[in-house]
């Protein structure tokens, strides 16, 4: 979504409808409460009743989304007064409509609340997750097809909590210690 605004060609033929499986989704707009696509008909066909289609394209949809909203947040941010960013709208803003909805959503008390719910959210975590993007199970995954074992907990722990780079967080080192006393006072009581 990066670069200069591409424009999309629509037809408006009769193939092109909610009621074709076999459809492209060409365009995204944000909307108050979800993603509408524009969709045409296409050279590609691509069949929107198989789950793993269509949940793949809800996902990169979803992706857009946030990744637009994100910006546009930041230019939003960046800009002292809300009469500022109504003079001053973003290159992926089209329209005053799309401004003036942008401009209420960013300046609504709701929004300001849960941003400040989970800004306390996030300062609750005692240390940070280090494996980006990936789901945990991802990371299990992989980790077992590398070592072509299955780790124990403390270890898949340091696995995907230890940065590479920068070590330990604080906070993370702690609770791994803390695991491996366990484990030792688990094993010690055992033999004895």
């Amino acid at each position: 979504m990066a670069g200069k605004r591409k424009q999309i060609p629509h037809d408006s033929s009769s193939e092109a409808s909610t009621d074709n499986p076999l459809i492209r989704v060409v365009a995204v707009i944000p909307s108050s409460n979800m993603v509408a696509a524009i969709i045409s008909s296409s050279k590609y066909d691509i069949d929107l009743s198989l789950t793993h289609v269509s949940t793949y394209i809800n996902n990169a949809l979803q992706r857009c989304f946030v990744d637009v909203r994100h910006k546009l947040k930041k230019h939003f941010d960046s800009i002292p007064t809300l009469e500022e960013v109504k003079q001053n709208k973003h290159e992926d803003v089209t329209s005053q409509e799309e401004l003036n909805f942008l401009c209420d959503h960013y300046a609504s008390v709701q929004l300001k609340e849960r941003s400040n719910k989970n800004a306390i959210n996030r300062s609750h975590l005692t240390y940070n997750h280090k494996g980006g993007s990936k789901s945990f199970r991802a990371h299990e995954e992989e980790i077992e097809a590398k070592t072509e074992e299955q780790l124990s907990a403390i270890d898949y722990f340091e696995a995907v909590l230890k940065n590479t780079k920068n070590d330990w967080d604080k906070g993370a080192k702690l609770k791994w210690e803390e695991m491996l006393s366990m484990k030792t006072k688990q094993l010690f009581q055992m033999v004895l």
